[in-house]
């Protein structure tokens, strides 16, 4: 049982959700009539709060909010030219081995049997797909965050 009379913080408590608190502030506001009655203050409080209706506005406020905002300027990025650059490389070296090694190459896959061709390019067509899925998946996961309504 507690001693005294219970906080603001513990009435709010209380009053939005009886279940979370203490079984000794439950057995205190039971039998203690102040703190019962300021209880039931906050039940009514929140109670009407929850009725009330959202506010909304008769403008579109993300218009005029995005009209007031300066347009990003482009600034160089040492960062991203670097990855750019690492990209052009890869690419690159990619394309001088294919070059470089072309016989090689098509005689590569000329002994393989069809049904390991087939797996490897349905694996390969898998594996982009759930690749562009999950980056679907999470740009609509951040559209969603920036959608308040």
């Amino acid at each position: 049982m507690i001693d005294g009379h219970l906080s603001d913080t513990e009435f709010q408590k209380f009053a939005s959700e009886p279940s979370l608190c203490n079984e000794s502030i439950a057995k205190h506001i039971e039998s203690c009539d102040t703190c019962r009655d300021q209880t039931k203050v906050y039940q009514v409080l929140f109670s009407s709060i929850e009725q009330q209706a959202r506010p909304a506005f008769d403008f579109d406020l993300s218009a005029l909010v995005i009209s007031q905002l300066e347009p990003a300027k482009p600034k160089f990025s040492w960062e991203i030219f670097t990855v750019y650059l690492f990209a052009f490389a890869g690419v690159a070296v990619i394309l001088f081995s294919g070059i470089l090694f072309q016989e090689y190459c098509s005689s590569l896959f000329s002994g393989s049997s069809t049904i390991f061709l087939y797996m490897f390019i349905a694996i390969s067509l898998i594996t982009i797909l759930f690749q562009g899925f999950e980056i679907f998946r999470k740009y609509q996961k951040q559209m969603d965050t920036l959608n308040i309504s």
